[in-house]
């Protein structure tokens, strides 16, 4: 699908930048934190992602609607209960990954990553040191993607780790770029532990951030210097994308494992706090 809002020098954000506006607005939206707070969790992962200075903005899914601060969609998504809210990470022929049909099923595939609220879809981009643009899309059927446990993903993701740890034993020979290094230790030690918002249970928030590290890992790894053949080449690149599979699938699990009533402070959806 052509998608004639993206500026050519839009670039795709990490899929961690949507994760942590879903999980705010979903711990929102159950009462555990206020708009402010949720807020502060995604511009915190823009950071992280792109570096400091880059302003939020929102289009609304009207032809005539114009950017404003993304601080101002929060009322409109008042309404939603927390398990309307959903991350979703579209890939061609995923059938768990899904992300309905029309202009936000394009919009969130050539973002990367979407989050659907209620009957809106929103897709992000980045332009460089500039601003995260957040574009709104209306659904007129939200898509039901196929779900997986936290304990399923969970599985899942520990299974692809051992299939690819052939690949890991190798690079732990070679001279490998320092990051990476890094990122591979820190998956054998067990992921870092960022932290999700109220509302998340530690295996919730254990498998984001495990989910998280191995994508990085992904992005970050190249063909082995040691390969030798065509095979080699092709066998490790297979063994990348089933991690990242896997990766995206836990993701999605961890963030949008639903919300119970006795998780929230509120009755939903009125006295969820706005402020």
């Amino acid at each position: 699908m052509a998608l004639n809002w993206l500026p050519v020098e839009a670039i795709q954000l990490t899929p961690a930048v949507c994760a942590a506006f879903t999980a705010g607005l979903r711990s929102w939206r159950a009462g555990l934190c206020s708009a402010d707070d949720a807020y502060n969790d995604v511009d915190y992962a823009v950071e992280t992602a792109l570096g400091a200075g880059h302003d939020q903005i929102i289009v609304g899914p009207e032809p005539e609607d114009v950017a404003r601060p993304l601080l101002e969609i929060f009322a409109q998504l008042s309404p939603y209960h927390p398990n309307e809210i959903r991350l979703v990470l579209p890939r061609p022929g995923d059938p768990r990954t899904v992300a309905g049909t029309g202009d936000f099923a394009g919009a969130a595939l050539a973002a990367g990553s979407g989050i659907v609220v209620g009957n809106l879809g929103l897709a992000p981009h980045a332009i460089p040191r500039r601003f995260v643009e957040w574009r709104a899309f209306r659904l007129d059927r939200p898509a039901a993607p196929q779900l997986d446990s936290v304990a399923e993903a969970e599985h899942d993701l520990l299974l692809a780790l051992r299939s690819g740890s052939e690949i890991f034993n190798q690079w732990s020979g070679q001279r490998i770029d320092p990051e990476l290094q890094r990122a591979l230790t820190r998956v054998r030690e067990g992921g870092a532990v960022n932290a999700l918002p109220s509302g998340y249970d530690a295996r919730s928030t254990r498998l984001s951030a495990r989910a998280v590290l191995v994508w990085e890992i992904v992005q970050l790894a190249t063909t082995p210097t040691g390969a030798s053949s065509a095979w080699e080449i092709s066998a490790h690149a297979a063994e990348l994308r089933k991690l990242q599979q896997s990766a995206e699938h836990a993701l999605m699990a961890a963030i949008n494992t639903p919300f119970r009533q006795g998780q929230s402070t509120s009755n939903y959806p009125d006295s969820a706090r706005n402020t």
